[in-house]
């Protein structure tokens, strides 16, 4: 550690730091040189924390590569080296706190460097840049910027007719649609069609070109060379992945039996067809799981690939043993038991081999992620341990698991009180539940065992009613205080989209009312684990003439997308207004990366309030759509939250 600092000395002055976030050494960095950076938090995303960089190293034509650059604290900035690779064109460095979910994207301009040769930009290096602005803006933690991708793109191609070339066409596709270029859209679609009507090529050329017309929103134009494919084709890659896509619509397992065998008998040895493999085995496992017949589900299980997907079935099998909660009858939960420190055990030795770890991620995100999952999946081995007469056992996991969650996860934290109890008394678990009613994070269950923990214990009804009252409304001035600071201000993207109805709802049409938008899909847990919750929040707004629900359904696979929503809807008999995003457009045009997303626009149109999951709790959930339209509707700081960015 001496020796990196001296040698860092030799290249800056460390009592400049402060006046400078970043600085690089060389200044024109050769492809293969070693990199010195130093950096500095001061006054951004990062400041007061310990700071982790990660490189990301881009050339063209191949994966993104992470690595994890090891940084030293000078004391008043951090430095570090780094070796670029001999063919690498361009360097992407992020800076962002342990757990990653803190980022410095540098004022949403990034922090990179252009290789070079000689004195020349390596080439490729600054269409390479425009992806950082497009399809990889998330590794420096801003919005797409269409704009800035183009121009870069534009600086990097001498001429225009260079955006078309393979090298550069998927950014440049990725660049007209962020921008809503009509012209490059045309040009692009010209292009492809062009292209094709030449013949002679290959069904990688062609499944590549399939997907920048997808790219692009011209779903006709890529459904046409899918089929083109199949027809020049009918034996390829894209005709097998077909012919075993429908393994999961075959009616009996032994169908699926029957399948899976040809298909290891054919493919077994060969990667390209491994991920049709894996899903076999892990829909058979998942199978075989559901009938308690263990030992034919470890036999598929194990031949998964992927450490995360076997520790997922594990895990899975085992939180249905147990019941799914504790008042939940469980079965087989000795079984259920050894089945949940399976896959604990799997996701520990991945960490130690990285075996499976894709080239975007480094070794530490790597790590931080297998780590999340071991917390979440001891939630699973903390109930069966309970349920299997160890108490203590079950406080140690849970508590891991609650902490991992930041203490946000309302029936983790429930159950988390209950072990407590269990394992040290009411006293302590009296003390943990005053603590998450005061922060607002204590559900139903968690306050009736405050109730009778409190009246057992100090056994007066009066004074437990004016002091939960009190916790109450402490607990709701500290919710309010919290989501103004989380308001925003921005204009919410039109949208037009059918109901089920088939009536067409237009965002322009509901000016004038508050638009609680959730995107949600009917595969996605987390979204109908939510819809209790939201029908509540309907039913309290149902004579409500400034309030309106939309429940977009979106990344739908089913042939019938309609039809599978309907039904859906029909059998939980909730009272929603779903609009279909049946080509994904309006979930694009919201950027949401993950669902449930919801979305809350005030009276003029524009965004003021977003999240993201679902906490498990339907209180908390009501409460907090309650408190955003309470506040635009003038009954709170509405004019200016604390917080709104302009």
């Amino acid at each position: 550690m001496k020796k990196l600092i001296l040698a860092f000395s030799l290249f800056f002055c460390l009592s400049n730091l402060l006046a400078q976030e970043w600085q690089l050494q060389p200044k024109q960095p050769q492809s293969g040189d070693k990199m010195t950076i130093q950096y500095h938090p001061n006054g951004g995303e990062l400041e007061g924390m310990e700071v982790y960089a990660i490189a990301y190293v881009f050339e063209m034509g191949q994966a993104v590569v992470a690595h994890d650059v090891p940084l030293v604290n000078a004391g008043n900035g951090y430095t570090g080296d780094f070796q670029a690779p001999d063919q690498a064109q361009l360097v992407l460095f992020r800076f962002e706190n342990e757990r990653g979910d803190k980022v410095d994207n540098n004022k949403e301009q990034g922090y990179y460097t252009y290789l070079y040769n000689g004195d020349q930009i390596a080439p490729h290096s600054y269409a390479l840049a425009a992806g950082i602005y497009g399809e990889h803006a998330d590794l420096i933690g801003i919005e797409t910027d269409g704009a800035k991708s183009a121009e870069l793109l534009k600086k990097g191609t001498e001429n225009p007719s260079d955006r078309l070339s393979k090298d550069h066409l998927k950014c440049y596709a990725v660049a007209v649609r962020l921008t809503k270029d009509e012209e490059g859209k045309s040009e692009i679609i010209q292009h492809l069609k062009s292209t094709l009507a030449k013949g002679q090529l290959t069904e990688k050329e062609m499944s590549k070109m399939a997907n920048i017309a997808n790219i692009v929103r011209d779903k006709a134009l890529s459904d046409t060379i899918k089929e083109q494919i199949k027809s020049d084709f009918p034996k390829g890659k894209s005709a097998i992945r077909a012919k075993y896509a429908k393994f999961r619509k075959l009616d009996s397992l032994e169908d699926q039996l029957a399948m899976y065998e040809e298909a290891y008998s054919n493919y077994k040895d060969n990667e390209d067809f491994k991920s049709i493999l894996d899903n076999m085995e892990r829909s058979l496992a998942i199978s075989y799981g559901e009938k308690n017949d263990f030992e034919n589900m470890y036999q598929y299980a194990e031949r998964l690939s992927s450490a995360k997907s076997k520790a997922g079935i594990y895990n899975k099998i085992a939180w249905e043993c147990s019941g799914e909660s504790i008042e939940g009858e469980g079965h087989h939960l000795k079984e259920g038991l050894e089945m949940s420190m399976k896959s604990l055990n799997v996701l520990e030795q991945n960490m130690e081999t990285m075996k499976g770890k894709p080239k975007g991620y480094s070794a530490r995100q790597w790590k931080r992620g297998l780590e999340s999952y071991i917390a979440y999946y001891g939630d699973t081995y903390a109930l069966l341990a309970y349920k299997n007469g160890d108490p203590k056992t079950a406080l140690h996991y849970q508590k891991i698991a609650c902490e991992a969650q930041q203490m946000g996860d309302a029936e983790m934290n429930a159950r988390y009180a209950v072990f407590i109890e269990e394992a040290q008394g009411a006293t302590e678990a009296m003390a943990f539940v005053e603590e998450m009613i005061l922060k607002g994070g204590a559900d139903a269950k968690m306050k009736a065992q405050f109730a009778r923990l409190f009246k057992a214990n100090v056994s007066l009804e009066q004074a437990y009613s004016m002091y939960m009252e009190k916790l109450e409304e402490s607990a709701l001035a500290h919710k309010i205080e919290s989501i103004k600071e989380e308001m925003i201000s921005e204009k919410a993207p039109s949208f037009a989209l059918k109901n089920l109805d088939g009536t067409e709802v237009h965002l322009e049409k509901l000016k004038g009312k508050i638009v609680v938008v959730d995107f949600w899909a009917t595969w996605c847990g987390p979204c109908k684990a939510s819809f209790p919750g939201m029908q509540e929040a309907v039913n309290k707004y149902r004579e409500s003439d400034d309030v309106a629900f939309l429940f977009v359904d979106t990344w739908e696979s089913a042939k019938n997308k309609e039809e599978n929503a309907r039904k859906f809807m029909d059998s939980k008999g909730y009272t929603f207004n779903v609009l279909m995003d049946n080509d994904n457009s309006m979930v694009s045009e919201y950027g949401v990366n993950g669902i449930p997303t919801k979305f809350i626009i005030d009276k003029e149109g524009n965004i003021r309030f977003r999240s993201t999951g679902f906490n498990g709790s339907n209180e908390v959930l009501v409460e907090e759509i309650s408190i955003v339209v309470d506040i635009l509707r003038g009954s709170g700081d509405a004019g200016n939250p604390t917080g709104a960015q302009p």
